[in-house]
C-alpha cells in the first residue's frame, strides 16, 4: 500500500494526483490523505481516502525519527514508512519503487507520471460550468492568436526567500520571444494583484482577467491559460498545469530559469519549454 499526501493548492494536488495514477498503473494499492482542502474534486475523479488512524500510524514513523534513523533511510529508503521528499523539483527515483509507505511532497515534476501522461490529461478535463465573463474570454482565446500570461504575487510577496518575485525584465523578454514568432498577438493576464498589473501593463494588446471571488468558478482560469495558443508562466505550479494541459502541437511554452531562491527544481521544466 501507498499513501499520497495531497496538499496545497489546485495545482500542488494536481501533481500528488498525477503521481497517484502512475502508481495505480504500475499496479500498487494507492490511498491518499488530504492535507488540505480537497479542490482536486473540480475534476470529479475517483479515488481512494486512507482513514485517519492508518495514516497516523505512517506518520509516527517521521515524528519519531532520530539522527540514526535518519542515515539509515537514506541508505535504505525502503525501510522508511514516511518517505519525505529531498528537494522540490527534483525527481527521486525511489518514490515510483517503495511499497508499505506514506509519501509526503509535492512531486512537482512531469517524470513522476511519464508513463501516464494521457491518462492524466483526460483526468484534468475541465468541467462545463464556466462563468459567463470567462466563457465570453474563452471564445476570443480560442479564435485569435492568444498568449497566457501569469503573474502571482500575493502570498509570495510574504516569502520573497523562498519564491522571490517575478521581474518585469522577465515578462517582457517572453512577450517579445512570443511576438518575434506571431503575428497580431493578444497577450491575457490572470494574477492575484490586478492593480499592479494595470500599473505595469498598458499595452493595447493586452486583457487582464478579472479575478472570481467564488474559488471554483477562479480555480477554471487555468482552463482558460491551457487555450491560449502559446503560454508564458509564472513559478507557480498553477500555471505550470494550464502550459501542460495546452494542446496545441506547436505551442511555445516559457518559464522562468529560476524557479526558487537558492534551490535546484532541475526537473520542474517540461524538456521543450524555453527558460528565460
Amino acid at each position: 500500500m501507498v499513501v499520497v499526501n495531497i496538499q496545497g493548492r489546485l495545482g500542488n494536488q494536481m501533481f500528488g494526483f498525477a503521481l497517484y495514477r502512475q502508481l495505480e498503473r504500475m499496479g500498487k494499492e494507492v490511498y491518499v490523505d488530504f492535507s488540505h482542502e480537497p479542490l482536486i474534486n473540480l475534476f470529479g475523479l475517483q479515488y481512494n481516502v486512507i482513514d485517519k488512524t492508518t495514516a497516523l500510524e505512517y506518520l509516527k514513523d517521521r515524528d519519531n525519527r532520530n539522527i540514526i534513523k535518519r542515515w539509515e533511510y537514506r541508505i535504505f529508503p525502503h525501510r522508511c514508512r514516511c518517505y519525505e521528499e529531498k528537494s522540490t523539483g527534483i525527481f527521486d527515483k525511489n518514490v515510483l519503487k517503495l511499497d508499505d509507505v506514506y509519501l509526503n511532497g509535492y512531486w512537482q515534476s512531469e517524470r513522476y507520471f511519464a508513463d501516464v501522461t494521457e491518462e492524466v490529461r483526460c483526468m484534468y478535463r475541465f468541467p462545463e460550468c464556466l462563468s459567463d465573463y470567462q466563457k465570453k474570454v474563452l471564445d476570443e482565446i480560442q479564435s485569435i492568436q492568444s498568449a497566457s500570461i501569469h503573474i502571482r504575487r500575493g502570498d509570495y510577496l510574504e516569502h520573497p526567500e523562498l519564491y522571490g518575485t517575478i521581474t518585469m525584465e522577465y515578462y517582457r523578454r517572453a512577450m517579445r520571444y512570443i511576438q518575434e514568432r506571431r503575428e497580431n498577438v493578444c497577450f491575457y493576464i490572470f494574477t492575484n494583484d490586478i492593480s499592479w498589473a494595470i500599473q505595469n501593463f498598458k499595452d493595447n494588446n493586452v486583457f487582464i482577467i478579472d479575478n472570481s471571488k467564488d474559488s471554483e468558478t477562479g480555480n477554471l482560469d487555468m482552463a482558460l491559460m491551457a487555450a491560449c495558443k502559446d503560454n508564458i508562466i509564472a513559478n507557480s505550479s498553477f500555471s505550470w498545469w494550464g502550459a501542460w494541459l495546452n494542446q496545441n502541437q506547436e505551442k511555445v511554452v516559457l518559464a522562468p530559469k529560476k524557479w526558487e531562491v537558492n534551490r535546484s527544481t532541475r526537473d520542474i521544466w517540461c524538456k521543450d519549454w524555453v527558460r528565460i
